[in-house]
């Protein structure tokens, strides 16, 4: 069996996410080498469970992986893997890296390395739409790509305004690349295939469901040289891709709005706690031009202030190193759903990062 077979496989089976795929990956090289380790040896896997092992030694689905084989067939769709020479760096060098994408369109798209992701609102104002149409229309201008989440309102508008002005774009989903969502996208997702790209690391066929968006906005910030937020409230997906875009030392920038706006609610907190204030196109293009890849230090206070579930995170801790999938499984969470809130305590100076991702207070 090849290699993408047994990627299909390990994809398919449950409880073992991007980072579990990875520390495999690193155990023994291959996708068909897990299939073919000892018990021993993969229980000897840090944060590998029992469980995992028994679902990794089970026979494996054959209709699943044949049914991904002929929709990937089916819909022309590239798969670039861990271990593919074409898999993306800056994914690599990632958190929680995805174990593989799943790529419809122009593939050449993705070794770009000049996208600026906009993100915002789904239901943004007059205002908002007429921001996103001036900002992205002149950063294709200057020689940009724009990359977004191909949700309903900023994003799907940012898309729309780069295809128009033939400018490179990506669009990263939180479900199969198969699948079109929002209905309201139809058209944009059609054009998007044609020249551009689309891309996810959810298996074809996958519906869109609500955990999968959080960590789709881990990719677009990795695959992007700065995050612009253009409307959006306090708890908005928006900011969570500033949050990943922090960790993964790039720019942050907003727009602000009016203050008659909820949705004006999360770039001003972002504005206030250091993020780069957007009032035309100029300013992204001058942050970007000099600071690829290494945030500012107004942007390192970027931080919410102390919430209830912050304060349940520095509870776990202590001057003991606590690794973040511990913390998670205290909180009966996912790392996904943790990282804004340890990127927050930690640049607020609660708690320090250690290598490997392990935490602990700073304070007693």
């Amino acid at each position: 069996m090849s290699e993408l077979h047994h990627f299909y496989r390990l994809l398919s089976i449950q409880g073992i996410g991007p980072k579990k795929a990875v520390s495999l990956l690193s155990k023994f090289g291959s996708f068909k080498s897990i299939f073919s380790a000892s018990p021993h040896d993969i229980t000897n896997i840090k944060g590998i469970s029992p469980k995992d092992v028994d679902s990794l030694l089970a026979p494996e689905d054959l209709a699943l992986i044949s049914g991904q084989k002929k929709l990937v067939e089916k819909y022309n769709v590239n798969v670039s893997h861990y271990l593919s020479d074409d898999y993306p760096e800056e994914l690599k060098n990632t958190y929680d890296a995805p174990v593989g994408l799943f790529l419809r369109g122009n593939t050449e798209l993705l070794h770009q390395d000049n996208y600026v992701a906009i993100v915002g609102t789904r239901n943004p104002s007059t205002y908002g739409k007429l921001v996103t149409e001036n900002i992205v229309t002149a950063l294709c201008n200057a020689g940009f790509g724009i990359i977004s989440g191909m949700a309903k309102g900023i994003d799907g508008l940012a898309h729309s305004i780069a295809l128009e002005n033939n400018a490179p774009t990506i669009g990263v989903l939180g479900n199969g690349v198969d699948r079109i969502y929002p209905k309201d996208n139809a058209k944009i997702f059609e054009q998007m295939i044609e020249n551009n790209l689309l891309l996810s690391e959810f298996m074809m066929g996958m519906h869109p469901d609500p955990k999968n968006f959080p960590k789709r906005n881990r990719i677009i910030s990795a695959l992007s040289k700065a995050v612009v937020v253009i409307e959006a409230g306090e708890k908005s997906g928006a900011l969570i891709t500033a949050y990943y875009a922090l960790d993964q030392g790039k720019e942050v920038m907003a727009v602000p709005g009016s203050i008659f706006s909820k949705n004006s609610n999360g770039p001003h907190f972002l504005i206030k706690q250091g993020a780069k204030l957007v009032q035309s196109v100029d300013d992204i293009l001058e942050e970007i031009s000099g600071h690829i890849g290494n945030t500012t230090a107004n942007q390192q206070t970027l931080v919410l202030s102390l919430s209830e579930p912050d304060q349940k995170i520095y509870n776990i801790l202590s001057l003991e190193p606590v690794h973040i999938d511990e913390i998670a499984h205290t909180l009966e969470t996912s790392t996904f759903s943790l990282m804004p809130n340890l990127l927050q305590l930690e640049m607020r100076g609660h708690i320090s990062q250690l290598p490997g991702k392990y935490f602990i207070r700073r304070n007693p």
